[in-house]
């Protein structure tokens, strides 16, 4: 004979249910910080710093594992994970911008400025 179903409000229905909610939650929070992290990754491969996703989003500290908490990293935070000056100060003016600051309307070329460019505009530096 089959074995029958727990009633409704047993405890092993109820405990049988709560597994299952906690399971679920963490099955939504797993898939939320592979989101995160996933951001971040594309976020530094569309500034051409890919190479250093996983130095970021592996750090125990969970500072680089999602762009909300990555805009509040300062350059000492940065210089914690051993990243080069040149990139810290790439990856902080696009943190910046990607926090609201105004972007450069114009490239280098067009604003009759001949050195490198670096992601900060007039604006930023004016303001």
């Amino acid at each position: 004979a089959a074995a029958a179903a727990p009633l409704p409000h047993s405890s092993e229905h109820v405990g049988a249910l709560a597994g299952n909610v906690e399971l679920a939650w963490l099955l939504r929070a797993q898939s939320r910080l592979e989101e995160e992290a996933q951001e971040v990754r594309d976020f530094l491969s569309q500034h051409q710093m890919d190479r250093y996703a996983a130095v970021l989003i592996d750090d125990e500290s969970g500072l680089g594992r999602s762009l909300e908490v990555l805009k509040t990293a300062s350059d000492e935070d940065l210089r914690s994970f051993g990243l080069p000056l040149a990139v810290r100060v790439r990856l902080l003016a696009a943190l910046r911008d990607l926090a609201g600051a105004p972007p450069s309307t114009l490239p280098n070329e067009e604003r009759g400025n001949s050195r490198p460019s670096s992601s900060m505009s007039m604006n930023s530096v004016n303001s």
